[in-house]
């Protein structure tokens, strides 16, 4: 078992996952999801500057606290209804609870509602293999 994210994403290859969703979503403006220590060593020990990121949104931001979060303006979950993007990557642990909430209440009837939300990572099959029989 891993002792911290890093060890997770170094597993996972990260920087891998993070240059194909760069070429996926080339000139599409990008939200990550998750200011907690998960993204911190994501933003700490990888790559980032091929996404166009225009910052990152977590329940622990409120309105209108002008913070930052590694140099990106650090928004609210009520900003989402007023921010200008393309596509959510949402970086938590549980990001499927996350992703299904961002897509079926916080985005609806908004001017983002056809944002694309997926997670940040996947799970390779051989990761997943290896962490089911070892």
């Amino acid at each position: 078992m891993e002792n911290t994210y890093l060890d997770f994403y170094k597993k996972i290859n990260i920087q891998k996952q993070i240059d194909i969703l760069a070429k996926k979503y080339q000139n599409k403006r990008i939200l990550i999801y998750g200011a907690g220590q998960m993204s911190c060593e994501l933003f700490e020990n990888f790559d980032l500057s091929k996404l166009q990121i225009i910052g990152v949104c977590d329940s622990k931001y409120k309105q209108d606290t002008n913070q930052n979060f590694f140099s990106y303006p650090a928004f609210s979950q009520e900003k989402l209804k007023e921010l200008d993007f393309d596509v959510v990557l949402v970086n938590l642990r549980k990001s499927y609870n996350v992703s299904n909430d961002l897509k079926y209440r916080k985005l609806i009837n908004t001017k983002n509602e056809n944002a694309i939300v997926e997670t940040l990572f996947k799970f390779p099959l051989s990761f997943l293999i290896r962490e089911i029989l070892f």
